[in-house]
């Protein structure tokens, strides 16, 4: 029993090291504080902000980035809003998050410290398609501690990602047939840390 529980011990720490090593240069999103934002438009001139939370993802050390963003954290400050934006125009039973993936920069992965600002190409998936879009960014890294945001929004039209204009015009007669654009600008904020 004695050499059971030896051999458990030294394979338990066997598995343990190269795991730990692994993962120690990983950043992780902290999904309390990272969000990312847009704002929709009806009526030609009626601006209505939306933010969802709850933004989970990381960045290896060989600097590739994922990020998934869950659309039933949307939030608009209506409930019945978030919904209807769910259900009849992203499709969020089927098609739950937007996923983004980035190769960063190896220079911006170098050092103890980086501030800059950069421009990095991401492919987003949106209601299963995939398309690649520049992001402006804002990148602070200090320690342990990378902060992204956007320097300017990334404009994104929906039906460009395959969401079809039925589902924009079941959203509208929600409310009275009102005109509301499928175009949208899209702000980022993430913070990662190791």
């Amino acid at each position: 029993m004695r050499h059971f529980l030896t051999l458990c011990a030294m394979l338990s720490m066997s598995l343990f090291i190269p795991l730990k090593a692994i993962a120690a240069g990983h950043y992780q999103v902290d999904s309390k504080i990272s969000t990312v934002s847009f704002a929709t438009i009806k009526k030609q001139y009626i601006v209505e902000p939306a933010v969802i939370s709850g933004v989970s993802g990381n960045l290896d050390d060989q600097g590739m980035l994922e990020v998934m963003v869950p659309l039933k954290n949307l939030d608009t400050g209506v409930s019945i809003r978030n919904d209807r934006l769910n259900e009849l125009f992203f499709n969020a039973a089927t098609f739950p998050d937007v996923k983004i993936s980035a190769q960063v920069p190896a220079e911006l992965m170098k050092g103890d410290r980086v501030v800059t600002q950069a421009t990095i190409a991401a492919t987003v998936t949106l209601y299963g398609k995939s398309q690649t879009l520049d992001f402006m960014l804002n990148i602070v890294r200090v320690g342990n501690v990378i902060s992204v945001s956007s320097v300017k929004p990334v404009i994104v039209d929906g039906t460009s990602f395959g969401i079809p204009k039925e589902a924009l015009q079941a959203v509208s007669k929600t409310v009275g047939d009102i005109a509301i654009s499928s175009t949208v600008a899209v702000n980022v904020s993430l913070v990662l840390i190791k």
